[in-house]
């Protein structure tokens, strides 16, 4: 099998530095898009077709359920990644499509750690 390689280092995660390092390569570099706070959510909830109070009920279910699972989940793995224990494991890639694979991971990945390597190279120390 060929060398998968090993998803980012918790550092990239946790580490301030590589906040800066964000900002820099990915916020700054490129126009960000406003646009009213209503036009998201209508955007992730609803095909545009649904009444705003509707999309609000939508938000509010999601807030209260699915979302509030996520949030508890989400910092159980953040606590997990501060350990001094934590490494990362090879990617999961199987076959290459479906839910369980990660090549989107990876290719993320791999866009980051190259942004990062070009960030360092021009001397950007994450002030």
């Amino acid at each position: 099998m060929a060398n998968q390689g090993l998803p980012l280092a918790a550092e990239y995660y946790t580490d301030e530095k590589f906040f800066h390092l964000d900002r820099h390569n990915i916020f700054f570099r490129s126009w960000q898009c406003v646009c009213h706070q209503s036009e998201v959510a209508n955007r992730w909830f609803s095909d545009g077709s649904l009444p705003d109070v509707e999309v609000e009920a939508l938000m509010h279910i999601h807030k209260t359920t699915t979302g509030a699972e996520d949030e508890i989940v989400v910092s159980k793995i953040q606590t997990g990644m501060e350990s001094r224990a934590f490494g990362p494991g090879p990617y999961i890639l199987g076959d290459g499509i479906g839910a369980l694979s990660e090549v989107g991971v990876k290719h993320f990945h791999e866009l980051y750690r190259t942004a990062s390597a070009i960030s360092q190279e021009v001397g950007i120390d994450g002030d």
